[in-house]
C-alpha cells in the first residue's frame, strides 16, 4: 500500500504487509504490528507505534505526536522530525542515524538504542575506545550524564541518562537500557581505504 496524498484516519499494517508513506497525512495511528512493515519518506503522521515483531523505517516526514516501540518492534530513524517523544520500551529497538528530535529520547529499561554518528561526548568529554564501525556499549554513565554528538546525517543530539527513572520517565535513557554508539568512519579515512584498495587492485593485475 502507497499513501503520497490525502488523508487516511488511521491505519494498522500486519501479517506481513507493506505500507509506504511518501506524503498526506495520518491524523490518528500509524500501528505496524505482526510482521507488518512501513517505510515513511514524507507526510504528517500523529502517533506512530511500532510492536509486536513490527519494523518501520522513519526517512523523512514528520510525526506529530508519540513514537513507540515495544513488544519486539524494530524501528530504524534515518531522518524525520519528531515533534513529541520517541520511546523504545522494553524488547524493543531503536537504531538511530538521522533526524530532528531534540531531547525528546526515553529509552526504557529492557529496550535496546544505537546512535550512529561522530564527535560523541560523554558530559562534554570524548567517548574513548570506539571503533569505527563497532557498536560500542555505554556502561559507565552516572544518573543525569548527558550523552551528546552529531547525527550520520549531520544533525546535532543531546540525550540525558537518567538512572534513578525506573519506568517513571518519559525522557532519559533508564537504568537497564542499553546504549550502543557506532562511530561513522571519517571521510579521509574512507577516500583512503578507497585509494589503498585501488592500488592493492592494481598491483594484482601486473
Amino acid at each position: 500500500m502507497d499513501i503520497s496524498g490525502g488523508v487516511v484516519s488511521s491505519l494498522a499494517v500486519t501479517s506481513g504487509s507493506e505500507v509506504s508513506v511518501s506524503g498526506g497525512a495520518i491524523p490518528g495511528d500509524l500501528r505496524i504490528e505482526k510482521e507488518g512493515n512501513a517505510v515513511i519518506t514524507g507526510g504528517t503522521i500523529y502517533n506512530l507505534y511500532v510492536m509486536d515483531g513490527g519494523a518501520a523505517t522513519v526517512q523523512g516526514g514528520t510525526i506529530e505526536r508519540n513514537v513507540r516501540t515495544q513488544d519486539g518492534g524494530e524501528l530504524n530513524l534515518t531522518g524525520g522530525i519528531f515533534e513529541y517523544f520517541v520511546t523504545a520500551e522494553s524488547g524493543s529497538t531503536i537504531d538511530i542515524s538521522g533526524g530532528s528530535f531534540g531531547s525528546n529520547l526515553h529509552a526504557a529499561a529492557g529496550s535496546i538504542v544505537s546512535i550512529k554518528g561522530s564527535d560523541f561526548l560523554l558530559d562534554g568529554v570524548p567517548v574513548s575506545g570506539l571503533v569505527p564501525g563497532e557498536p560500542f556499549e555505554i556502561t559507565y554513565a552516572d544518573s543525569d550524564s548527558i550523552i551528546s554528538g552529531v547525527l550520520a546525517d549531520g544533525t546535532p543530539f543531546e540525550f540525558e541518562y537518567d538512572l534513578n527513572c525506573r519506568g517513571r520517565c518519559e525522557r532519559g535513557i533508564d537504568v537497564g537500557a542499553t546504549l550502543f554508539l557506532v562511530q561513522i568512519p571519517e571521510p579521509q579515512s574512507f577516500v583512503l581505504a578507497i585509494t589503498a584498495l585501488c592500488l592493492v587492485t592494481r598491483r594484482h593485475r601486473y
